[in-house]
């Protein structure tokens, strides 16, 4: 059926208006994306959370990071079995000239239960070797310095051998050497005659400075320290310094 023309006029404006309604509605009713690389609500606390975790990690508390150092007492100083390459030189390293330093006073007994002082051996050179039963260096060395102290006359002309050790006391007791009983022990077992002094509270490796062992001393006529050896002395060498301190005291 065919409208009307008046009526048909009528609605044509009608239907453009409700047109235009559902035009607008459609807009509202489209989604608005957001791109991430637009967002900042989202990505903004996880940077900071991952900002705070770096800097946690970074900021470890130092107390419990950072390593303590152990001093042991300078009364008794532990003495270890570092030894050093033996040198090219054998020569004892004397002081500077016009700088000699008088050799510390020692007043020990040996393994024999005889006394011994420096100021006993005024007049005669002394090879002073610290060593402990525990140091191999010092045992490969000791069959040389005990045929040294034969050659030299077993300490009754110019030349005197002495060996130091540092046996375990109620005074000494950062040592790692055995009591004197043991040290006597071994050195009974090994046939080694020289003087070996028996230095029971510490004091004589104190004085002397003994940081390693073995290391062995010169010293000369008139008590004055010629030199000192560090690390493991052949006959060789113990022949050469006996020789040279004889020669220049």
């Amino acid at each position: 059926m065919k409208l009307p023309r008046s009526i048909s006029r009528l609605f044509l404006p009608i239907f453009l208006v409700a047109l235009l309604l559902l035009s607008a509605c459609a807009v509202d009713l489209v989604p608005t994306v957001t791109r991430p690389e637009e967002s900042t609500s989202a990505t903004e606390p996880d940077a900071e959370t991952e900002t705070n975790e770096e800097i946690i990690i970074t900021m470890a508390p130092t107390d419990e990071t950072t390593p303590q150092t152990t001093v042991a007492p300078t009364t008794a100083p532990e003495v270890t079995s570092e030894t050093q390459d033996i040198p090219d030189s054998v020569e004892p390293t004397a002081p500077p000239e016009g700088q000699r330093m008088m050799a510390p006073a020692i007043r020990l007994k040996d393994q024999n239960e005889v006394e011994h002082t420096l100021e006993d051996y005024r007049g005669k050179v002394i090879f002073l070797n610290f060593w402990a039963t525990w140091c191999g260096p010092c045992q490969i060395e000791m069959p040389d310095i005990q045929a040294a102290y034969e050659k030299y006359g077993e300490n009754k002309n110019e030349v005197v051998i002495l060996g130091v050790a540092s046996p375990r006391s109620e005074h000494n007791t950062f040592t790692h050497e055995g009591t004197v009983e043991e040290v006597t022990a071994y050195l009974t077992e090994h046939e080694y005659t020289y003087p070996s002094l028996m230095d029971e509270t510490g004091n004589s490796f104190n004085d002397f400075g003994i940081y390693s062992i073995p290391m062995t001393y010169m010293i000369d006529r008139e008590g004055y320290i010629y030199g000192l050896m560090r690390g493991m002395v052949t006959a060789e060498q113990i022949e050469m310094m006996i020789e040279q301190t004889l020669k220049d005291s």
